[in-house]
């Protein structure tokens, strides 16, 4: 074995060789791993603020064409609280910022916190746009509640309200 690794490491063909062998093993456990991830639909939302029509369930309902909207304050932003039947890791998000029927009408997240009932927190930067936004979890593991903080938001001009169309969580559990 030692005199494999000092060959390897003396020979530049063989470390070549070696290197694209351990790359091909970690992209195929990325790939298995990145399969295996599912739908994660929260068994109850809550959300701190709400206007009539557009409650917070919305947000999570799987429906683009719904939208959960909010008075905006940046003293008190407005929050979703999603409780998980059973503990999951959380892995990825697909987010469509916005109403798709008014978008430039009315205030757009900019930066969203999630809150981990794991005590742990990431923050992630959407672009004002209506389009599905994908972003990879990495501190949601073992988590069976999760807290989505609007950090930051793109104005509209006149608006008021908030509007998010969709947040989609996948995971493992």
């Amino acid at each position: 074995m030692l005199t494999f690794v000092l060959l390897s490491g003396l020979y530049p063909p063989l470390r070549t060789y070696v290197v694209q062998q351990a790359s091909n093993v970690k992209q195929k456990i990325s790939g298995v791993a990145e399969s295996a991830l599912a739908p994660i639909r929260p068994a109850a939302v809550q959300g701190s603020k709400a206007t009539v029509g557009h409650p917070p369930k919305a947000a999570f309902d799987t429906f683009t064409n719904t939208t959960w909207a909010a008075p905006w304050n940046q003293k008190t932003p407005p929050t979703l609280t999603d409780q998980l039947d059973h503990a999951v890791a959380l892995r990825k998000v697909i987010v469509s910022n916005g109403d798709k029927k008014n978008f430039a009408a009315l205030i757009r997240p900019a930066t969203l916190q999630f809150r981990y009932s794991n005590e742990q927190t990431e923050l992630i930067t959407l672009a004002d746009t209506p389009e599905p936004q994908e972003f990879t979890l990495r501190n949601g593991i073992g988590v069976n509640q999760l807290t989505v903080i609007v950090v930051s938001v793109y104005p509209a001009q006149g608006a008021r309200d908030l509007a998010l169309s969709e947040i989609e969580l996948f995971g493992i559990g």
